[in-house]
């Protein structure tokens, strides 16, 4: 019996020493597994992370060329203002600020022309700008329509917007940041 005894004593001495064997160890292995849990998470946050970084580098390639490709003008618009810049470099600087004048004004008789100090100044423009007529003008016939009284002078609607951007080139817009 006492060998009995003694061989449970033993046995739960045994079982004691692997209980606390296992409970001195167990937060440490509760780590490393949590640590490994953890690592793999952010590994893969990570990897999602970079897949969303590449999607939004190549977005950005695409809308880097996409807008290159808007800034550029129409041939035809460039065709236009060439003929613009043409027809002002015939003109002396007093026929390019009446242009300017007129083209902020809107329309003039030859009496507002007269009053701004640009007096004799279409004709000479007309003259001198050959194809491309900036100016266009509608006489004015009142009574039976046989005798011009005035002229209502304008720019040239087909030349109105190459003139604007001739004139007033187009700011590059950059978007906000944020």
């Amino acid at each position: 019996m006492q060998i009995a005894a003694i061989s449970v004593l033993a046995f739960l001495a045994l079982w004691g020493l692997v209980f606390i064997a296992h409970a001195a160890l167990t937060p440490a292995r509760l780590d490393r597994e949590c640590a490994k849990g953890f690592n793999e998470v952010i590994d893969r946050h990570v990897k999602e992370f970079q897949a969303k970084d590449a999607a939004l580098n190549e977005y950005a390639k695409k809308v880097a060329v996409l807008e290159e490709a808007l800034s550029k003008k129409h041939p035809h618009d460039e065709y236009l203002e060439t003929r613009v810049r043409d027809a002002l470099g015939k003109l002396e600087e007093r026929e390019r600020q009446f242009i300017v004048w007129l083209f902020n004004n809107g329309h003039a008789n030859n009496a507002l022309i007269h009053t701004a100090g640009f007096t004799g100044l279409p004709e000479s423009i007309i003259n001198k700008t050959g194809e491309a007529h900036l100016l266009y003008y509608d006489p004015i016939r009142p009574g039976n329509g046989l005798v011009e009284m005035d002229r209502l002078y304008d720019i040239n609607p087909k030349f109105s917007p190459a003139l604007k951007d001739v004139l007033y080139p187009p700011r590059p817009v950059t978007p906000p940041q944020g």
